[in-house]
Parts: C-alpha cells; structure tokens; sequence
C-alpha cells in the first residue's frame, strides 16, 4: 500500500503501528501471554492479536481500556518509544527543575522563621523595656 507523505492514511497506519509495538512491549516486560491479557480486556485471544499485529482498526474505547489495565494514560499507548523517552526526559527535567525550586523556597522560608524570631525576640525586649 502506497500514501503520499501527509496522507491521514499513512498517520493512522503508522499510529496504529506504533500502538501494536507498545502494547506488544508492555505485554511482554509483565510477562503475560496473549491470552491472559486478552482475558483481561475481555476479548477473545484472536481479536487481541489483530491489535498486537496491527491488522485491526483502533478505537478509543479499546487505547483507554488497555491504558488502564496498564496503568498509563491513553496517549502514552500513541507514543513512539522515541517520543515516549523524550517526553520522559523533559518531565525528568521539569521535575528537576522543580525540586530545585522547592529546596530555593524552604531555604527563604527558614531564613524568613530566622527573621520573623528575630523580629518577635526585638518586639519582647522592646516590651520588657517599656515595663521598666
């Protein structure tokens, strides 16, 4: 089958493509056979290898009951593992970025205890003064 470089065609060929290599990958790495994991969507052993094999037509019901089982959102099923590592890279850097941010604000907390102390301890003595 041929399709011009921008044919919805050759997007959802390859869409489709890419979801069998996942669920494929994911099957395998929990070391579930075909059968086990088609139970568990409720489908029988052939109609779960037409979506492993890509033979069959996607629908979104099926991504996100597969999505679920598991435990992923629906468009991490989409992704290429090329994509999916990126898309893991830029969250690991957000997360860095993140917790960067929050050591930086737990350190302007302290040091606004440290001075909110000092503060009330000069309010006191100020208190304690005007007593005498």
């Amino acid at each position: 089958m041929s399709y011009n470089n921008n044919s919805p065609e050759l997007a959802t060929y390859e869409a489709m493509n890419v979801f069998a290599e996942n669920i494929k990958r994911l099957r395998r790495k929990k070391d579930w056979s075909l059968e086990q994991t088609a139970a568990a969507l409720n489908l029988s052993t052939s109609d779960y290898c037409k979506l492993e094999s890509a033979t069959t037509e996607l629908n979104l019901f099926l991504i996100c009951e597969i999505a679920r089982l598991h435990e992923l959102e629906p468009a991490t099923l989409l992704l290429s593992p090329e994509a999916a590592l990126q898309t893991e890279a830029e969250l690991k850097e957000e997360f860095d970025y993140l917790r960067e941010r929050c050591a930086q604000q737990e350190l302007e907390i302290k040091d606004q205890e440290i001075d909110n102390e000092l503060i009330l301890s000069s309010i006191n003595e100020l208190k304690e003064q005007n007593k005498r």
